[in-house]
């Protein structure tokens, strides 16, 4: 995929004052304490169980941004930009984002009139339609980053719908749920075709990761691809950065070079991981079917400095689809605390050795 540098390097977005939510737009119950106070301890050095609350909706401003949706539960959250149509903080309350937000564009959004020939590349987490030789680069501005309208379905969902892409004919909409309790978010993603004349599409959803430490995925090479990947054209990683390891295919972003690759495992799963969290994102693949880009549901883009981001993405079957018809696939995530296991360019300890 063509991708386009940022000049400024990347950061990290904690829940901080660059985030503020006074309003709640709908909660199920009584709101959790302030998530930035500590537990007290009583005197016997037990901390007291905390209740888990259910999911609360508000509605306030992040970056800049105003009017973005929040998803809590007391544990985790995830900022939704109806501005610029996608997901702009996933993370455990108070800890990091694990989305990269480009600095430069903070608090901006894209001039449908007047959008430019460059492409804005806000961060977060998209959908696009596939395969990208269908509509080449940049993507079309208001499928990429146009205005979306938001709803709340039953209480704990946001309901999103993107607007119709005229050079596509094609419009988006998502299903955006978090569990009561935990880190587990469903994503519902759907593509329509809108327009007069039957076309073949994917659904393609991209999430960008800010400079994780490693990308995994699951070996597979009982499919298309005999090495258990397949590289994109000109965009190989270099040698040393992939590797396989414990059963998966493990890559590292080079700094100075851009690279993706894709995988038809059928186990339907992208990881990320940074220090000691680690990403889960999953989809059920659907044997027998055809998907983009040699076969491959599942690809990983890492891009060069100073815009240190990987792109996480999952890609629905190949649909014909006749006026009206649409193509929907589930995407899960999930965020883990990582066990200490070594990584690579770790020396390991020997027997006795104090860490």
């Amino acid at each position: 995929m063509k991708k386009i540098s940022v000049p400024l390097l990347t950061v990290l977005f904690a829940y901080s004052g660059n985030l503020t939510y006074a309003q709640p737009l709908l909660r199920t119950e009584a709101p959790p304490q302030h998530q930035n106070k500590k537990q007290k301890t009583p005197k016997n050095g037990t901390p007291r169980k905390i209740e888990k609350s259910k999911v609360n909706i508000e509605r306030g401003t992040y970056h800049g941004w105003k009017n973005t949706v929040r998803l809590s539960n007391g544990e985790t959250e995830l900022i939704f930009v109806p501005q610029i149509g996608r997901i702009m903080r996933y993370a455990t309350i108070g800890a990091p984002n694990l989305l990269w937000n480009n600095p430069a564009l903070l608090g901006k959004t894209l001039d449908l009139a007047k959008p430019g020939t460059d492409w804005m590349n806000f961060g977060g987490d998209k959908l696009w339609p596939a395969p990208q030789s269908k509509w080449g680069w940049p993507p079309d501005p208001v499928m990429d980053a146009g205005t979306q309208e938001v709803k709340i379905k039953d209480g704990k969902t946001l309901l999103v719908k993107g607007k119709i892409s005229p050079k596509h004919a094609v419009q988006f909409t998502r299903e955006i749920t978090m569990d009561a309790k935990g880190s587990t978010v469903t994503l519902v993603n759907t593509l329509t075709n809108v327009g007069k004349m039957e076309e073949t599409w994917s659904c393609w959803e991209v999430a960008q990761m800010d400079d994780p430490d490693r990308m995994k995925t699951v070996l597979w090479k009982g499919g298309k691809n005999p090495k258990g990947y397949y590289d994109f054209p000109d965009a190989a990683p270099d040698e040393g950065l992939i590797k396989s390891e414990g059963g998966f295919l493990i890559l590292e972003r080079s700094k100075t070079k851009s690279a993706k690759i894709g995988s038809d495992s059928p186990e339907g799963m992208l990881i990320s991981e940074k220090g000691k969290r680690q990403f889960l994102m999953k989809m059920k693949v659907e044997a027998g079917k055809s998907y983009p880009d040699e076969n491959s549901p599942l690809e990983i883009y890492t891009n060069p400095d100073p815009a240190a981001y990987v792109e996480l993405e999952m890609l629905s079957p190949l649909n014909k689809l006749k006026p009206g018809e649409s193509v929907t696939f589930t995407v899960t995530w999930k965020i883990e605390t990582l066990e200490k296991q070594p990584l690579p360019g770790d020396t390991p300890k020997k027997e006795g050795e104090k860490p």
